[in-house]
């Protein structure tokens, strides 16, 4: 710990380098769906600054399962149509430019829920603390793998958990690790930022040490 004027920072162990596969710098950016055709102009007009491209296609059910991204037609089962989105911005040259230009193409799997507009914490509590739903989305999470070659790894962007959940996000990362990793693909994620343990339930439910030491980027 450091002590400032105003507060106290925290300084985390270094992360071990030898756990780091994917070292370079790269840019990275992000392809909103809800946006997705004015995206696709961007990606296309940008596309040879970029190194990789994260893309929102996947979410988490009430129940913790997972589930095709937020804002789909009323008409589509968002677990019986997984690939609602990956099967869209196909179709339209999004997974084909990404191949030619050798951008890595990771999905990201979020938490945020539609109808409470907000994120779900109760959702991937649900999924955490109950071992056969767990089981289940680690399971889920690989198959995107085994069943998308064109998928470069897996983005994880689960915010505002509650911070008693702090361990089992972590043993959650951590896990997931060893699966992506089996695949040699990258796993990524978004965290909060803070300062020291963080002021609010989001970015304490974080903890930088472990999950920095199982993700390859973050």
């Amino acid at each position: 710990e450091v002590n400032l004027t105003n507060y106290v920072v925290e300084k985390t162990i270094p992360f071990s380098a030898d756990r780091k596969t994917f070292s370079n710098l790269k840019i990275v950016a992000y392809f909103p769906i809800f946006d997705a055709e004015n995206a696709w102009c961007s990606l296309q007009r940008y596309g040879a600054n970029i190194d990789q491209l994260r893309v929102q296609l996947y979410s988490i059910s009430p129940s913790g399962v997972l589930r095709a991204g937020q804002d789909l037609p009323s008409s589509v089962d968002p677990v019986a149509e997984l690939d609602y989105w990956l099967d869209y911005i196909d179709s339209i040259g999004v997974v084909d430019y990404c191949i030619a230009n050798g951008i890595e193409f990771v999905p990201v799997v979020y938490n945020y829920n539609g109808d409470i507009n907000d994120f779900d914490q109760s959702a991937v509590n649900a999924m955490m603390t109950t071992p056969a739903i767990r089981s289940t989305h680690l399971d889920d999470l690989e198959q995107l793998l085994t069943t998308h070659p064109e998928f470069d790894g897996i983005d994880i962007d689960y915010e505002s958990l509650m911070a008693s959940d702090r361990d089992n996000y972590s043993l959650f990362m951590e896990d997931l690790a060893v699966i992506v990793h089996a695949h040699n693909k990258l796993l990524t994620t978004a965290v909060h930022t803070k300062v020291g343990g963080g002021t609010w339930y989001g970015p304490q439910a974080q903890d930088y040490q472990r999950i920095g030491n199982a993700v390859d980027e973050m």
